[in-house]
Order: structure tokens, then sequence, then C-alpha cells
């Protein structure tokens, strides 16, 4: 589990899924996100959080999206 921090109470959902359940060799890869919801719509330019998992591993990453 990863810890984060929270100020203040909010409800906290699933942007976007960018690869799902795909095997991929050790090594550096890219991925490029548009921007959109799950449900197609833009979402508000801001900082979001990248999750990537792989077996126990896990990196978290900030990005910032800019309109």
């Amino acid at each position: 589990a990863d810890e984060f921090p929270l100020p203040r109470s909010g409800q906290l959902r699933r942007v976007a899924a960018l690869i799902d359940s795909q095997q991929l060799p050790a090594g550096e890869h890219q991925v490029t996100w548009d921007g959109r919801h799950l449900s197609g719509q833009r979402v508000a330019a801001g900082i979001y959080q990248v999750r990537v998992m792989a077996g126990r591993a896990l990196a978290v990453r900030k990005i910032v999206l800019v309109q």
C-alpha cells in the first residue's frame, strides 16, 4: 500500500487507465495521456498522480496537465 496526505475530506476517483494488464519487458517505457477521463471527457488542468504497479513493485509520479 502507498500512503499519501489528504489535507481535507474529499472523494477520490480514478481518472484514467493508461495500460491495463499488459505484459511489458523490464526497462524504460513511455505512455501518452490525452487528458481525458475514463468517460471520454476532457479533465481540468492540474496535478495528477500516476501509479504504475508491476507485481509487488510500485512507482508513483506526479504529472502536470496544462491546457
